[in-house]
């Protein structure tokens, strides 16, 4: 009986010993803020091994216009490569005010004006509520690369990509058209030198060969910013410092993503003038808005 207790006693001690020896090099390691290549060590399934490079930004929370990343808080991405997704959900997207109006901001990466628009006025749960007149032509920002807005009019994603080509400049662009409305989504945008890869839910949906080379521009990312912020929610911004393959975007998308918190909006699609441009007899709470429509009402 004595052998046994000691042996058992013995066994017990080196794991604890080596227990500790772990714990006290994790610790060290964290220290110095060594990365483990976990990917190379373990068997991880591949879409957490790709999800373990990203720099993962704008979490579920109670702030649904104005985000930022800062350029000291973002990775360093090199301007021709790059990948980034983003979870998305659109509201009623349709202007039936006017047939001229801004693009819809929902992210970009570039410069400031249209944060700096949105302090002239504010972002409320129902929409801007500032001059239009604050913000750039178009709505746009002077730079940008990627920049993803909504069509002025229609729910048609449009991707832009500044880009140079010797002395000249040219501001090029990748349009999505129709976008499910009320339905969560991921989009998710590669730039491999001048090859622009855009997905919707991990599948290819377009691709474009750009004229010019993407041009250096600041680091800096923002979210439904400005006066003519899009009528939608934005969560869970990832950003890679390399473009990821085919491979490596289909796993990424195991089921639609969730929302928890919803944004306010006050839409009032169904109460806007008709468009000019629009038979009388259409009435435009029947049009079709896109699937899964459930136009929204104002909060009482």
């Amino acid at each position: 009986m004595p052998s046994v207790s000691v042996g058992s006693f013995g066994i017990s001690s080196t794991v604890l010993y080596i227990l500790l020896a772990a714990m006290i090099v994790g610790v060290v390691m964290m220290l110095l803020d060594v990365k483990i290549p976990w990917s190379s060590i373990l068997p991880i399934p591949h879409r957490y091994s790709v999800l373990l490079k990203a720099y993962k930004f704008w979490p579920p929370s109670g702030d649904f216009t104005n985000l930022k990343v800062e350029s000291n808080v973002g990775p360093s991405l090199a301007d021709t490569s790059y990948s980034m997704t983003l979870e998305s959900l659109l509201f009623n997207s349709r202007n039936y005010n006017s047939t001229e109006g801004p693009y819809r901001h929902i992210a970009h990466r570039g410069s400031n004006e249209l944060a700096a628009a949105s302090l002239n006025g504010f972002v409320t749960g129902c929409g801007a509520a500032a001059n239009y007149g604050n913000l750039p032509p178009f709505g746009l920002p002077k730079r940008m690369n990627p920049g993803i807005f909504l069509d002025p009019n229609t729910n048609d994603i449009i991707v832009f990509v500044d880009t140079i080509d010797g002395s000249q400049s040219y501001r090029e662009s990748l349009r999505v058209a129709d976008i499910p409305l009320d339905i969560p989504f991921r989009i998710a945008i590669i730039l491999n030198g001048k090859v622009l890869e855009v997905y919707l839910n991990c599948g290819l949906e377009a691709t474009k060969v750009l004229k010019g080379t993407p041009r250096s521009l600041e680091n800096v990312w923002y979210g439904l910013a400005g006066s003519a912020a899009a009528d939608a929610q934005i969560q869970n911004l990832n950003l890679w410092t390399f473009p990821l393959t085919a491979k490596d975007i289909r796993p990424l998308c195991p089921s639609p993503p969730t929302f928890s918190k919803k944004r306010p909006i006050c839409n009032g699609a169904d109460k806007a003038p008709m468009p000019k441009n629009k038979p009388p007899t259409e009435n435009p709470s029947n049009i079709n808005l896109g699937f899964g429509v459930a136009l929204n009402t104002c909060p009482q």
